[in-house]
């Protein structure tokens, strides 16, 4: 197992430094196709953050930050949204420049420390949030205990920790001009070339055992979910509470289950062969990378779907959002309105045109 070459120089020294010969590659590396998939990832990005940064801006307002609900899913947002601009605006722009890691090592390591770091904090809060929704369905005194008031915000010191783990004892990920995906092994690149090839094990075992634990984690989560669910459906003596609720936990779901299936379709991939279109969709390491396009888009619709579920089925966001947009429109009117009133009064001050 590697650690962090940032917090690490030993191991920067020894794992990650790149030889004249490697360096001399990189600058006459030219990939055509790298620019296509960079432009993609920069679209997608854009569409998810413009859809995603009003949602995490209503969520700080007081009506929804006295929900403990909503107190997780905002937390849920940050990293959500900074995630994107990693894996979606980042890759984009390495493609389109076309830095490959010896090109600019240090830019690669930094870009996919932050990339690990999130993906594990986006892994535990859901976990939190599926739980918080359990817990509230099922046992309201043990809700209350954990979740009431500010006391939501001590579990994110629980992703804090986590996250912090990850980010300095395992290795980053590096984004591969060739598979447009980012990759545990920095040389993946260069591994065409047999001068270049290297034996170090670049995998990052922690994160494998992260995506397992999180696997069996959600399946169970997923498993009470549904059978309160089950019994919530049954009870008609609150209706209008029970449909309300019901929609909750099935934004809830959906909003998990693309990360859900993201660590999934990695823990396969590890272990069997899969087909080409599939490495791109979860932006991870793989031992045999066939299949780079359904992981990568799969990676970035767990950080940006979320937008489209709270657009989509909460009505109590989406009035927010409506009142959010009109009064940066009022606001904008008004600005306007006063310059054209102050030129005004100066030309009627003034007798000129």
């Amino acid at each position: 197992m590697l650690y962090n070459p940032l917090f690490f120089p030993s191991v920067w020294e020894k794992y990650y430094t790149c030889n004249q010969e490697e360096i001399e590659f990189a600058k006459k590396y030219y990939n055509p196709y790298a620019i296509i998939f960079g432009i993609i990832y920069l679209v997608i990005g854009i569409i998810f953050l413009t859809l995603y940064i009003p949602c995490v801006i209503v969520m700080f307002k007081k009506e929804f930050q006295m929900i403990s609900c909503y107190k997780i899913m905002l937390i849920l947002g940050i990293i959500d949204v900074i995630a994107l601009f990693v894996s979606c605006i980042g890759s984009g722009l390495l493609s389109i420049i076309g830095l490959t890691f010896c090109s600019c090592p240090e830019i690669n390591i930094i870009l996919g420390t932050i990339a690990v770091g999130l993906w594990v904090a986006a892994c535990i809060q859901s976990l939190i949030l599926a739980f918080s929704r359990i817990v509230d369905i099922s046992h309201k005194k043990l809700f209350r205990l954990l979740f009431e008031g500010n006391r939501t915000y001590m579990w994110f010191i629980l992703t804090l920790i986590y996250t912090m783990y990850f980010s300095i004892f395992s290795n980053p990920m590096i984004y591969s001009q060739i598979s447009y995906a980012w990759f545990f092994d920095p040389f993946i690149d260069y591994a065409s070339v047999d001068l270049f090839k290297r034996p170090t094990d670049y995998s990052n075992y922690p994160q494998v055992a992260n995506n397992a634990l999180f696997v069996i984690l959600m399946t169970t989560a997923y498993s009470i979910m549904f059978y309160d669910l089950y019994k919530i459906s049954k009870n008609n003596s609150h209706k209008g509470a029970n449909k309300s609720l019901i929609k909750v936990q099935l934004q809830i779901f959906i909003v998990c289950f693309f990360v859900f299936s993201s660590a999934l379709m990695y823990i396969y991939m590890q272990f069997f062969e899969s087909p080409l279109y599939i490495t791109i969709i979860t932006q991870v390491e793989l031992k045999d990378f066939k299949i780079h396009i359904f992981l990568k888009i799969l990676w970035e619709l767990s950080q940006g779907c979320a937008s489209i579920v709270y657009i989509i089925l909460n009505n109590t966001m989406k009035i927010a959002l409506i009142k959010l947009l009109r009064c940066n429109t009022k606001n904008k009117v008004s600005v306007v309105f006063t310059k054209k009133l102050q030129k005004s009064v100066n030309i009627n001050k003034t007798g000129k045109v």
